[in-house]
């Protein structure tokens, strides 16, 4: 008997450089079997069972008003490897990175499954390995220390981070503990809201594994 429900999420937005645009995030979804996709009414993906969320629904918009005000104020930002972005471009991914974690309470509506797992569109590191993995955590990945640059944000992250950085490419949670893992998230959000000028959802859940690590189990 199936276990664990796996969704993923897309809405389009232009202007977006980062690379995984060009692998095609809708084509290399359609690879993973995934149980939901979580995207725009406006696109009618053929994907088993879609959930329509409005980008202006998205659940993280309460809670990045400082990172919108910081995008607001300059015309360009970087991406975390360095990459020029116009600003508001950078604030609608991140407007979607942040909701990742909360599309798991959305998706506890639909199933009653003892796990839920997002899967990114494109990269999806130890798939297998946090798939097969049990227990009330959130089991992930963190970055190598190679693989996280040294000045992430083309330097506009001032803010000293953990040792160990989170990768949220899969993310796999008890559906009993994801309640609990969405509340203390939020805090955190809002922590780093308040203290960073730019961020995504690993810098959030770099900050709370930091917080909260009985929470979580994490991968290399």
């Amino acid at each position: 008997m199936k276990k664990t429900t796996t969704f993923s999420a897309y809405w389009h937005v232009k202007n977006n450089p980062k690379l995984s645009v060009k692998l095609g995030h809708i084509k290399r979804a359609k690879n993973k079997n995934l149980d939901y996709f979580i995207c725009s009414p406006e696109k009618k993906l053929n994907f088993t069972n879609n959930i329509y969320l409005n980008f202006d629904d998205l659940p993280s918009l309460p809670y990045i008003q400082g990172l919108k005000g910081f995008c607001k104020s300059r015309d360009f930002v970087f991406t975390k490897y360095g990459e020029k972005i116009k600003s508001f471009v950078f604030f609608n991914l991140a407007t979607i990175w942040t909701s990742k974690i909360l599309f798991f309470e959305k998706i506890l509506e639909y199933t009653d499954n003892e796990y839920l797992m997002w899967i990114d569109c494109c990269s999806a590191r130890n798939l297998e390995l946090i798939d097969s993995s049990e227990g009330s955590k959130c089991f992930i990945n963190q970055y190598t220390k190679s693989k996280f640059p040294s000045k992430p944000y083309g330097g506009l992250l001032k803010n000293k981070l953990p040792p160990k950085k989170i990768l949220a490419q899969v993310v796999k949670i008890r559906s009993s503990i994801v309640k609990e893992f969405i509340k203390r998230y939020i805090e955190c959000l809002q922590f780093t809201d308040n203290n960073f000028n730019i961020y995504d959802e690993e810098i959030v859940l770099t900050i709370m594994h930091q917080k909260y690590p009985k929470l979580f189990k994490v991968f290399r």
